[in-house]
């Protein structure tokens, strides 16, 4: 039995004789080195003739594409890297979302003025509470735990489980009897 060659081995002879008939081959012109009389050595030197041509244009036209992805990735590249002009635009777009955080010119000064002194006072009540002065981290900890609503289940969470429950127990009950029909 004969072991088959794998497309490697196959492949590599191929490279091995093309290798070798490089370094003797000579392309015989018209008038050198053929018979008159074989003409299937013409036949064959002109189809590997044929087939050398087409292989060098499409290595050149492929040379050529491949140049110019270069020059386009290149291009590209160079843009990403060139972040000067967008420097130049950052302080303008920081003003103008600055401007927009500001409260409309129709809104009332004394309701700010208000909103800023009931705040104050809140902040020193904090600061002079006894628990603050003992221990700020845990009065404010404390402070969150009971203002901050803690997360609440789905009230009806349990009927929908319920509702689940009786409708599995309604299939299994007519599961059988589907399977006796």
């Amino acid at each position: 039995m004969v072991k088959r060659q794998t497309v490697r081995q196959k492949i590599s002879r191929k490279e091995a004789k093309k290798q070798a008939g490089k370094d003797e081959e000579i392309i015989p012109n018209a008038n050198n080195e053929i018979e008159p009389g074989s003409s299937r050595m013409k036949r064959k030197l002109s189809k590997k003739l044929q087939f050398l041509s087409k292989l060098q244009e499409t290595q050149s036209i492929l040379a050529t594409k491949k140049k110019i992805s270069k020059k386009r990735h290149r291009s590209k590249k160079s843009v990403l890297n060139n972040l000067s002009s967008i420097a130049e635009v950052l302080p303008e777009i920081k003003e103008k979302t600055e401007k927009q955080f500001h409260l409309p010119k129709g809104s009332q000064a004394k309701a700010r003025q208000k909103l800023v002194i009931t705040e104050v006072k809140q902040l020193s009540m904090v600061l002079d509470h006894p628990r603050f002065k003992q221990n700020p981290f845990a009065a404010i900890h404390e402070h969150l735990k009971v203002s901050l609503d803690p997360v609440k289940e789905d009230p009806l969470k349990p009927l929908k489980d319920k509702r689940a429950e009786k409708q599995n127990k309604q299939r299994r009950r007519l599961a059988p009897v589907k399977m006796e029909e």
